[in-house]
């Protein structure tokens, strides 16, 4: 649920078509941004007698026409491959963060986890760069753990970074000297709103709410900015803050990996002869048959500030900073009946894949618990000075990412390894799964063959020192030249443990818990389990259990340790002119 106030045109401006008034009107409920029109003045007729003053009106207009302008020159004055977004696209859309604020430029893909945007790739490739002003933005993504982080050091998970924050999101396909080296495929530049940048006293807030069928909550969504100045405009001040909330339920047939099987004679898995030849010939058959759901609970916040002197035209100092911290909770309960390996007898084919059959296979069930709590942080303070056609730019910036990961899981097999079943991928949406009079919800049928915890402690720290001199030309074929040296040190350290045991069942009965057999996937037909086995993946149980009292045992294979210095020195020239008349 939105609410948003339409902004009408004033009383004096009839000299408008109606036409272009509701255009108007229309735009302002969509919009942030704003366009300022001014009427000409009307000459005096030349008739006889004393002049009578002309009254000049200025009607603004918001819409997205003035966001469309804003981008629009953004990408003309680029010295590279841009593409643009700006605050009034990012305040209209319901998006919750970056990453799906990004989804609408081209060449960008999203990827989604539990149906929020998490990450991008331009133009295919998933090295992308994050910054903020230009600056880093490091960070881990909530989703799995920094293995999948491919670009250690040079990201930040963009679930984690709420989209209110900014004024303007870059997306920059071609590097230029002037920039960090690091993305292979692109550069993200999220640019925020400077305390100066305001004229006056500037107060907006915004609130939302977002209601979920399967966990049945209404939660809030909130985001506010205060800028304010001082001393006849020569100090400001600014505050952002936004915050998210959500709960989801997923329900869902997940993860089935399809292999190589080589059938060689009639009777054989998977049951079928051979060709004219005697040869073995090759099919895909599943690995496993997998249903689960998920209870998501997500929440995200994020806060930019900033303090701006400018006490000349030509010198300013800034001190900025944002920091955004994202809770990720969640409950898992899955059942998986595996038949990797099994002979299966009447197959059915669609190609060469195997769609259809019966088979044997091992059932597992489990209740997992997962936190993956992240934070980002980055400090700067930077100045510019213009003396002449020079400008002369420094910067210093810190910025710290951590991630700590908790797993904790409770898992059951059941006691027959040849638990028969009869499968259809044929059927719907949802492949069906008989596994005729084998009750799944009675605790005889297991073992309980795994307690586990998990936990990895994630965290990277840059620090960056930057020196910029551009000197401007008033005319001529070169518009500018330009150069820096930057100086760039990052550390970034992982450290993994885990420990688990197989108790007895006795231990675990506490702790089991039957899913609904009428709320599973109740919207979809099919016949496949609906009620099943599963746990509690209870805190103070796994990590006294799992570990015998004792700490959690090291992962040493997923520890890491890495320091990287970087100095780099850049010279770049800007021209304009003609060749050839074009």
């Amino acid at each position: 649920m939105r609410h948003s106030r339409t902004l009408n045109a004033p009383p004096h401006a009839h000299g408008l078509r109606r036409s272009r008034l509701a255009w108007a009107a229309a735009l302002s409920v969509l919009s942030v941004g704003a366009l300022a029109q001014t009427a000409p003045a009307i000459p005096a007729a030349s008739a006889p007698g004393p002049t009578t003053p002309i009254t000049t009106t200025t009607l603004t207009v918001t819409g997205i026409r003035a966001s469309l302008q804003q981008a629009a020159e953004v990408k003309r004055n680029a010295p590279q491959v841009m593409d643009v977004i700006t605050a009034t696209d990012i305040g209209k859309l319901p998006d919750d963060n970056v990453a799906e604020a990004l989804q609408r430029v081209t060449g960008v893909q999203v990827t989604r986890v539990f149906g929020e945007g998490q990450s991008v790739s331009v133009r295919g490739l998933p090295l992308v760069r994050v910054e903020v002003d230009g600056r880093t933005l490091l960070g881990y993504s909530a989703r799995l753990s920094p293995p999948e982080n491919e670009q250690l050091g040079r990201n930040s998970g963009l679930d984690t970074v709420p989209s209110g924050l900014f004024g303007r999101i870059e997306v920059r396909k071609s590097p230029i000297a002037a920039q960090t080296e690091g993305g292979l495929s692109g550069s993200i530049n999220l640019i925020t709103p400077k305390p100066l940048d305001f004229s006056k006293f500037t107060a907006s807030a915004r609130l939302q709410g977002t209601y979920s069928d399967g966990t049945q909550k209404f939660e809030p969504g909130i985001q506010g900015l205060v800028a304010q100045q001082f001393d006849e405009g020569r100090i400001g001040a600014l505050l952002a803050v936004d915050y998210t909330r959500r709960t989801t339920l997923t329900q869902a047939f997940e993860r089935n990996n399809f292999f190589t099987r080589t059938r060689i004679g009639a009777g054989t898995a998977p049951g079928t002869s051979a060709d004219l030849n005697g040869n073995g010939v090759a099919d895909l058959s599943g690995d496993r048959l997998h249903y689960e759901q998920f209870v998501v609970d997500r929440s995200r916040v994020g806060i930019n500030g900033g303090l701006q002197w400018r006490p000349s035209p030509t010198f300013n100092v800034l001190l900025e900073g944002i920091y955004s911290k994202m809770k990720t909770e969640r409950e898992q309960d899955f059942i998986a009946w595996r038949y990797t390996g099994r002979a299966i007898t009447n197959p059915a084919f669609d190609g060469n894949t195997i769609v259809a059959g019966t088979s044997t296979g091992t059932l597992q069930q489990a209740g997992l618990f997962r936190a993956e709590p992240t934070e980002s942080q980055l400090l700067a303070l930077s100045t510019q000075w213009k003396p002449g056609q020079f400008t002369v730019s420094t910067d210093l910036s810190t910025s710290q990412g951590k991630l700590d990961q908790v797993i904790r899981q409770i898992t059951l097999d059941s006691v027959n390894r040849n638990v028969p079943g009869t499968f259809d991928y044929r059927t719907g949406v949802v492949p069906s799964l008989n596994l005729g009079t084998f009750d799944l919800s009675a605790p005889a049928n297991y073992n309980i063959t795994q307690v586990r915890a998990n936990r990895l402690v994630g965290s990277m720290d840059e620090k960056v020192a930057k020196l910029d001199v551009r000197y401007g030309f008033v005319d001529g074929f070169f518009k500018s030249v330009s150069g820096g040296l930057r100086y760039r040190e990052l550390d970034a350290k992982s450290e993994a443990f885990r420990s688990q045991v197989a108790p007895a069942r006795a231990e675990v009965l506490p702790y089991l818990k039957t899913i609904d057999a009428n709320g599973f996937l109740d919207s979809i037909p099919g016949s496949f389990p609906r009620g099943f086995l599963s746990t509690v993946a209870d805190r103070d149980f796994i990590l006294q259990r799992a570990t015998n009292g004792a700490p959690l045992g090291r992962n040493a294979a997923r520890d890491y340790d890495l320091n990287e210095k970087a100095l780099a020195l850049y010279l770049m020239a800007d021209f304009d002119g003609e060749i050839g008349g074009m």
